[in-house]
């Protein structure tokens, strides 16, 4: 596997998210599709596999820290950092100017933070609070979609969800990856 991966810095398949989302192309994501093979061959429904090219991702580290204190935040897949480290102030006046529906904008590397009550507002009060959706995510394909409805279909910038965006000196120390890759998909005949 290491010879077949040569010219990627990591094994993205060996790869599995601290939060349990199935990430595209890991084995987490290859079980499922076999399980679903399995399935439909019981009920005997026609089936064909296909392979298919796609543009995937991996968050391989990240920090967020506010008056150099870590605090605990959720990143979106598809946000890919420009610089492996990025710092900036908010102070009380930059916020009420900024801070738009639980929104902010940071100039510095087009990063979004969103304040969870907004996040969780667009999904109709899903979680009871923040830790409940760190222990829950969406899925990958639903933070997929909403970053699309949101920001557009090729819209890469960093999406970082916050319990609450307060005036403070932010930190972020994160280093993602994006790629070519090929997917097995399961397509009904």
């Amino acid at each position: 596997l290491k010879k077949q991966k040569q010219d990627k810095n990591f094994i993205d398949e060996l790869m599995s998210s601290v939060n349990k989302q199935i990430l595209p192309a890991s084995i987490e994501a290859r079980i499922a599709l076999y399980k679903k093979v399995v399935l439909w061959e019981k009920k005997g429904i026609k089936f064909e596999i296909l392979r298919e090219k796609f543009l995937n991702y991996r968050l391989l580290s990240a920090l967020i820290k506010l008056d150099k204190k870590p605090v605990k935040s959720h990143i979106l897949f598809y946000s890919h950092f420009k610089n492996a480290y990025t710092r900036f102030s908010l102070n009380e006046e930059s916020l009420k100017q900024n801070l738009k529906e639980g929104f902010y904008r940071s100039t510095k590397d087009e990063m979004v933070f969103v304040e969870f009550w907004r996040f969780n507002t667009f999904f109709k009060n899903k979680w009871k609070n923040f830790e409940d959706f760190l222990k829950r995510p969406l899925s990958v394909q639903a933070e997929i979609k909403w970053r699309n409805k949101l920001f557009g279909t090729y819209n890469l910038s960093p999406i970082i969800i916050l319990e609450n965006i307060l005036p403070s000196r932010y930190e972020v120390i994160a280093k993602s990856e994006i790629y070519h890759d090929n997917q097995e998909v399961l397509v009904e005949i």
